[in-house]
């Protein structure tokens, strides 16, 4: 009968869209050194997961997971262990996450707190400017955060932490929604070499070491609004302070082992956004840095 046929049509047509959505959400579970990390790909777009060497710096270990079906669509989840406790504040992470995306090409245009696997941290998503960036011109792109191990610091009205992880993703909004929602990074035990009493380093250790060993960096902290260096601001390394301060023309010179290396600078009356720069054995790298002033008006 017509009635009966409509009825096992519309049954038929359930079934197969509840198997289809079924078959969209794909479980993944990897692991990355001493981590294990588990997240949904709910996508019908074909994929492939690598898990790659980890890069070891003298400030941290990072341990990197690629997600790719394209070119241009792609998702990555880097956890950064740190050798030593390291400010854990979000809205600075936010800001220098900000600022890295913009280098890349890419226009913030919206910022969320969200909590991700249970902890509190940040989402953000930007369009890419025209003609510059890795991605094509209007496609989005979305860079999440959290501290796996964030806590407060006796050291004072701060957080601190060692274990960052860093989420990337060009897929569509729905699929890295469900993705963050997702995922879960379990820690296991820690690498040998890791510190178990830590404490905050104040100032490299470095003393110890030839002279011959060691980069420089070297450069000018600026208030780009009337180009007037900021005198006794304190250089920082890898977001820890060095006691090393700018001289009252701005200008600095701080040694360092040579890596790749945030550089910033702390003031009570100015913001300094740190700056990734490789530093080479027995070279000087020029960096000057843009301090923007707290006060308004």
């Amino acid at each position: 009968m017509p009635g009966e046929d409509s009825v096992r049509l519309s049954i038929a047509a359930f079934l197969m869209l509840m198997l289809s959505s079924a078959a969209l959400a794909a479980h993944e579970t990897h692991q990355l050194g001493p981590y294990t990390v588990s997240f949904d790909m709910t996508t019908d777009m074909s994929y492939q997961i690598q898990t790659q060497d980890p890069a070891v710096y003298p400030f941290a270990t990072l341990y990197p997971l690629m997600i790719k079906t394209d070119n241009t669509t792609s998702a990555s989840i880097i956890i950064t262990q740190c050798n030593n406790l390291t400010p854990s504040i979000l809205w600075m992470n936010e800001e220098i996450a900000a600022l890295q995306m913009a280098l890349k090409g890419i226009n913030v245009t919206a910022r969320e707190e969200i909590v991700i696997d249970n902890t509190d941290g940040f989402l953000l998503s930007g369009m890419s400017f025209a003609s510059m960036g890795n991605e094509p011109s209007g496609s989005m792109f979305y860079q999440a955060q959290y501290w796996l191990d964030s806590k407060d610091c006796e050291c004072g009205p701060v957080s601190v932490g060692t274990m960052l992880v860093n989420i990337a993703s060009t897929y569509p909004q729905k699929v890295t929604e469900s993705f963050l929602s997702s995922i879960h990074v379990a820690a296991g035990q820690a690498p040998p070499t890791q510190v178990q009493d830590q404490k905050v380093l104040i100032t490299p250790y470095l003393n110890d070491v030839p002279q011959e060993t060691f980069g420089f960096v070297e450069g000018r902290v600026y208030d780009p609004k009337n180009d007037v260096g900021v005198a006794s601001a304190e250089i920082t390394v890898d977001y820890i302070p060095t006691r090393i301060m700018t001289d009252v023309l701005g200008n600095y010179r701080v040694r360092v082992r040579p890596a790749q290396h945030l550089i910033g600078a702390q003031s009570s009356g100015y913001g300094v956004i740190p700056y990734s720069v490789m530093v080479y054995r027995n070279q000087v790298t020029k960096l000057d840095l843009k301090a923007v002033s707290r006060h308004i008006g």
